[in-house]
């Protein structure tokens, strides 16, 4: 693990490491200033040699009619928009359970009170993921991936928007746009 100062010095090694920023921002892709967040808050952990940026996260299946809720797009603070195609996903939080990060997920990006969200623990796996990330370009990533399901009700049957309710500074996305997809469909972009 290695830890950096401030914003430039973590800037600095990734260009010594050879990992391109120049793009990072435009698109799909997030911003430096979005990684350095997630490092400063604790929701990453960069590994030194070989560069590796190692993210823990919840990936909560939610089923209704034999379709997937799944976040269909983002609109970010800066009115970019993000198509997606994914459930819901949130990076855990400094010690926090699994169950606590898919309940925190739901009640954040759906709008939804937890008193309505059912984890089953039975449902619960875990999978490993190397890829090089769509939010930070070049920037190889692994993904320790707990996937759980879970039951919510007063959800709509339609695709429908909803602000999200952890929106701090920090926090690049404005608004998630939910909707019910095939399962086959699913893209896995985290």
């Amino acid at each position: 693990m290695i830890t950096f100062p401030d914003k430039l010095a973590l800037e600095v090694w990734l260009t010594r490491n050879g990992i391109d920023i120049s793009a990072w921002g435009a698109g799909n892709s997030k911003t430096l200033t979005e990684l350095w967040n997630e490092l400063i808050s604790g929701e990453i952990i960069l590994h030194e040699y070989p560069p590796l940026r190692i993210v823990n996260v919840v990936q909560v299946i939610i089923r209704k009619n034999g379709c997937v809720l799944v976040e269909t797009e983002q609109v970010l603070r800066n009115g970019r928009k993000r198509k997606r195609n994914q459930p819901p996903a949130e990076k855990f939080k400094p010690g926090e359970t699994y169950q606590e990060a898919a309940v925190r997920c739901i009640e954040e990006e759906i709008g939804i009170n937890r008193h309505l969200i059912t984890i089953y623990p039975e449902t619960h796996r875990q999978v490993k993921t190397y890829s090089h990330s769509f939010s930070y370009p070049g920037l190889p990533s692994l993904y320790n991936v707990n996937i759980v399901e879970a039951e919510v009700e007063d959800l709509p049957v339609a695709d429908f928007w909803r602000d999200n309710r952890s929106y701090t500074t920090g926090d690049p996305v404005e608004r998630h746009r939910w909707g019910w997809r095939e399962e086959s469909i699913l893209a896995e972009e985290f």
